[in-house]
């Protein structure tokens, strides 16, 4: 089946219609497991489950333009927000490895009533996904990985990204200059003439300012 791709008008930081309809597509919940409140996006109905993992940057708004897409094609759409993205809680204590992660996401899958899924891991969130496949076998009927950070690299960005996760440090930054910092990152990231021409090349949608933000 074909879908549309739109180009968006970002100014207002979301492109409305689209968004819209990928809110409609599922509801909001939190679910509450030992060790974490967990948020998450279930579209319900009694298609064969789909579970999608997100990134090391997202969230379940990541999902939005593809859920409609999946809900049409008649499967039930359960997307969370890992441990410390998004709204879901991620408790001081612990070290949140992806196995971690991955039994969290099994239990909630447990209170949920779903006995087998079908997990998509995007970026970061192929090893939680491959975690949930490896450690809970009776769980996963099939496995999607995607762009999949599997080994170290020599990368600038995790030390970029690393303060905001430091105790203390991370906290002063998420309750001063982040929202500020996010706020003067997104116009050239998504806005620039340059990068809007290479988006509508590839038939891609620009990423919404408030993801930036948050």
């Amino acid at each position: 089946t074909a879908y549309e791709i739109k180009e968006c008008d970002w100014s207002s930081d979301v492109c409305s219609s689209d968004l819209a309809s990928g809110l409609a597509a599922a509801s909001e919940n939190v679910a509450t497991v030992p060790g974490a409140k967990l948020f998450y996006t279930d579209s319900g109905g009694s298609g064969v489950p789909v579970v999608l993992m997100h990134a090391a940057t997202g969230s379940v708004r990541a999902w939005e333009y593809q859920t409609p897409a999946f809900v049409k094609a008649g499967y039930r759409v359960i997307a969370f927000d890992r441990p410390g993205f998004g709204y879901s809680e991620r408790p001081r204590g612990q070290t949140w490895t992806a196995s971690v992660q991955a039994a969290l996401l099994a239990d909630a899958l447990a209170k949920l009533g779903v006995e087998r899924v079908t997990v998509f891991g995007h970026s970061w969130g192929t090893l939680v996904a491959l975690a949930l496949a490896l450690e809970h076998r009776s769980l996963v009927s099939a496995l999607v990985l995607a762009s999949g950070y599997y080994f170290p690299t020599s990368r600038a960005d995790p030390v970029l990204f690393a303060p905001p996760a430091v105790p203390v440090i991370g906290d002063v930054i998420r309750e001063t200059i982040r929202m500020p910092l996010g706020a003067l990152l997104a116009p050239p990231l998504t806005r620039s003439e340059e990068h809007t021409s290479q988006l509508q090349s590839h038939s891609f949608i620009s990423y919404p300012v408030f993801c930036l933000k948050k």
